[in-house]
């Protein structure tokens, strides 16, 4: 094995840890075979439940008090829009020390900075500078889905919003080629990331390919080929979907009733139901990355990272999405390392871990030593089996227990 192997990091957006476990019916068997191969770390937290401030964190190691980014920076309750002053991202570091570096689909960090201004080459990129997801600010700020049917019957999976458009929780939508995926933004991505992978194993540096796709984010828009893998009828309701709520904040009440509701039992079943079979789908994306990587010949010299952002509540406690509330289903993501060929970690690990991003950020296997100041703690003391060290012990409005640890998630609702 090198001392700086390549590094191949597939971040999904808004998967829930639990779909990627080894006995759950969502169908991800490329992710069951990267575990196999490698690490299925089963207890990681992000810090916190929202896009940007948890991908400010893999990429600088830093809880978001420390990098700035306290909410998603392109809306209008936004709290800071860009990185603090000084703060330095792995991938500038991985820089210094000799990395090529391609970022390829959803960047969503900073309001001011592209990728490239972080020292990436940029291929097939959303949600960069001025852009939310695929669409332009300006798009998002029409309405996230363009029309408002409240003064009509509601249409099915659909949730109401007089005056600002109707939320469209999922929807089957036609085939795309004989995948059934040839015509969504992730296959481009992952394309782009194919592309870019033959051009960086042709040259000598060792390098760095991020690669982001926007799914299973909401809405679940799904193929239908990957939708008929699922009966709606044999999706169990979640175990807290019968929460009332009357015990917990009452912002929390206000979303299910005002919102959620809306939904009836058999949607919600359809809408897991599109939820697993958008899962699948970015596994058959993984999959294609995997397979390309071992046609590359490099694959024996490369770590791969697996992970999600944050999670989405798909229904759990009568809720979905994320942000707000502190339930483990926006918090739990999955996380998965395949070691380069050499390192014998092919073990599962239930230890509670913090967000891999800092991994990348201790750069410890890359001849680096840990990023100075770095105060979300780097993941390779899990990875290695040494005793991990206590949780940072700062007080949050939303304390959530875990087995005797106590995390702490936050958000820039919090006041």
């Amino acid at each position: 094995m090198a001392l700086r192997p390549n590094i191949l990091i597939f971040m999904t957006d808004q998967e829930q840890a639990d779909v990627v476990g080894p006995d759950h019916p969502c169908q991800t068997p490329n992710a069951d075979r990267l575990a196999a191969e490698g690490i299925r770390f089963t207890r990681t937290f992000t810090p916190t439940a929202h896009c940007c401030p948890a991908r400010a964190t893999f990429f600088t190691g830093l809880y978001p008090s420390r990098h700035g980014i306290y909410n998603n920076v392109r809306t209008r309750t936004a709290i800071h829009e860009g990185l603090n002053e000084g703060v330095v991202t792995f991938g500038e570091r991985l820089a210094d020390v000799g990395y090529k570096l391609t970022l390829c689909g959803k960047w969503h960090v900073t309001a001011h900075e592209d990728p490239a201004d972080r020292g990436w080459e940029e291929r097939a990129v959303t949600a960069a500078g001025g852009t939310f997801h695929s669409r332009s600010i300006d798009d998002w700020r029409a309405g996230p889905n363009g029309v408002d049917t409240s003064d009509d019957k509601r249409p099915r999976g659909h949730v109401q919003r007089p005056g600002w458009g109707d939320f469209v929780v999922y929807k089957t939508l036609a085939n795309g080629g004989p995948k059934g995926y040839e015509n969504l933004h992730d296959y481009k991505v992952v394309q782009e990331a194919i592309a870019a992978m033959d051009e960086l194993t042709a040259q000598d540096d060792p390098w760095c390919l991020f690669v982001g796709p926007i799914g299973p984010h909401d809405p679940f828009n799904v193929p239908k080929k990957f939708v008929d893998m699922y009966d709606p009828a044999d999706v169990p309701l979640p175990a807290s979907y019968s929460d009332s709520l009357e015990d917990k904040p009452r912002i929390y009440q206000r979303q299910r009733r005002q919102l959620w509701d809306q939904l009836s039992e058999e949607e919600v079943r359809e809408s897991i139901a599109h939820y697993w079979a958008y899962c699948t789908l970015e596994d058959a994306l993984l999959g294609e990355l995997l397979d390309a990587l071992d046609a590359s010949g490099e694959a024996d010299n490369t770590l791969v990272i697996f992970l999600s952002d944050h999670g989405d509540y798909v229904g759990s406690h009568g809720l979905y999405l994320k942000g707000v509330p502190a339930f483990r289903e926006a918090y739990h993501v999955p996380c998965i390392v395949r070691w380069p060929k050499g390192d014998p970690r092919a073990r599962t690990r239930g230890r509670c871990n913090r967000h891999a991003g800092g991994l990348c950020a201790d750069l410890s296997r890359t001849g680096r030593s840990a990023v100075a100041g770095e105060t979300y703690r780097s993941q390779p003391c899990a990875f290695f089996g040494r005793r991990e060290a206590q949780l940072m012990a700062r007080c949050f409005p939303q304390p959530v227990q875990r087995r005797g640890t106590l995390l702490h998630p936050a958000h820039g609702g919090d006041g």
